[in-house]
Formats: C-alpha cells, sequence, structure tokens
C-alpha cells in the first residue's frame, strides 16, 4: 500500500472526521444501523442491542489503550496502530448503516495503513542523520511528560466516545445518544485545536 501524501501527514483529524461525516451523512438514504440490520427480525432483539453496542463500547476502550500505547516509542508498532485504529473504527461504525460502517471501517484502515507508512519513513529519515549523536540519559524524561500530555488531549474525544457508547449501551435511548456524541464532536474539534496551537506531534 502506499505512503500517505503530504496533505494526509498534515491533517488525519480531518480526513478521520471527513469519513466519520460521510458515514453519518448516508443516513439520509438509509436509517437502519447495522445492528439493526442483523437483529431485527430476533424475538431477543432488545438483549441483542444491549450485547453489540456494549461489545463496541468495549472496542472503543481496546483501540483507545492500543493507540495510547504506541505513542510511546518503546510500544510503538505499525501492528498496534493498526489494530487500536481499526476496533474504534468498528466501535464507533456500529452507529452508522451498514454501508457507512463498510465505509468508515475500511476507510480508517487504509488511512492509518498510509498515515503510519509514511510515519515510519519519516523516523528511519530522521534516526538515520541523528545516528551520529549519542544521547544524553539524564534521569526521568521530559519527553514522556509531554507524550503523556499529548494522549490526554488526543485520546479526549475517543473516551468520551467511550462514555457515550457504554451509557447508549445501557440505556439504548437514541435522543440521548444523539447529545452525547454531540458532545463528543465538540471535545473533538476543541482538543484538536488546542493540540494544534501547542504544536503537539499527534493530531488524530
Amino acid at each position: 500500500m502506499r505512503q500517505a501524501s503530504a496533505f494526509e501527514v498534515r491533517h488525519p483529524w480531518l480526513l478521520h472526521n471527513a469519513l466519520l461525516l460521510a458515514a453519518l451523512l448516508i443516513y439520509c438514504i438509509d436509517r437502519e444501523d447495522v445492528v439493526w440490520r442483523f437483529i431485527k427480525a430476533s424475538p431477543h432483539a432488545r438483549l441483542l442491542e444491549h450485547v453489540s453496542f456494549g461489545t463496541a463500547a468495549v472496542f472503543l476502550a481496546l483501540g483507545i489503550w492500543l493507540n495510547a500505547r504506541a505513542a510511546f516509542r518503546e510500544f510503538k508498532s505499525r501492528q498496534n496502530l493498526r489494530m487500536g485504529g481499526l476496533l474504534y473504527a468498528v466501535g464507533i461504525g456500529t452507529l452508522f448503516p451498514l454501508s457507512g460502517f463498510l465505509l468508515f471501517v475500511f476507510g480508517e484502515f487504509v488511512r492509518i495503513d498510509r498515515y503510519e507508512s509514511a510515519s515510519a519513513r519519516r523516523a528511519e529519515l530522521a534516526a538515520a542523520k541523528s545516528e551520529r549523536r549519542k544521547p544524553m540519559e539524564l534521569g526521568p524524561s521530559p519527553v514522556s511528560r509531554l507524550q503523556w500530555k499529548s494522549v490526554l488531549v488526543h485520546q479526549a474525544a475517543a473516551f468520551c466516545a467511550f462514555l457515550s457508547m457504554a451509557v447508549f449501551s445501557i440505556t439504548l435511548a437514541d435522543r440521548q445518544a444523539e447529545y452525547l456524541f454531540s458532545i463528543t464532536g465538540l471535545v473533538s474539534v476543541l482538543t484538536h485545536f488546542f493540540a494544534s496551537s501547542k504544536a503537539m506531534p499527534r493530531d488524530e
């Protein structure tokens, strides 16, 4: 798979949310979410809804955990990042119609894979340039504190999405879910601009 373009590298948040919006707009032509499509004929449809969206919340939590671990160099791997992104996309995708689910999950997988391929290439080039210099280890690294701050900021919206999905899996109240995920969207926008103003490294 080809590496990401310069635009993709600079604007991952924008592309992520463009996919999210495209999947959401499919509701204009199809009001049946992917979960209901497959369970509506079951005599235990309500129970299966609780289980399905509860599982989606678990997927979101696992995606957040994998992405947070991958923010630290010692745990960084394309496999973790791809799996974290895929789990997160599947969790969110359960709210969309089938075509929106497929668009969002496949689109996110391709976007993340291309982005991380480009990031890995840039890291290799940077490492080659600094190979002659020996790093100095002087106690706890301030970079680790920066990484934690970056993780907390960039995962804030994802954590809100997890909480929203967890609540929705219990109540199954559509209007409540609309309010909760609207708040999640607002958090995403605010943290994105906060991170941009602080020039943090990741834009996810």
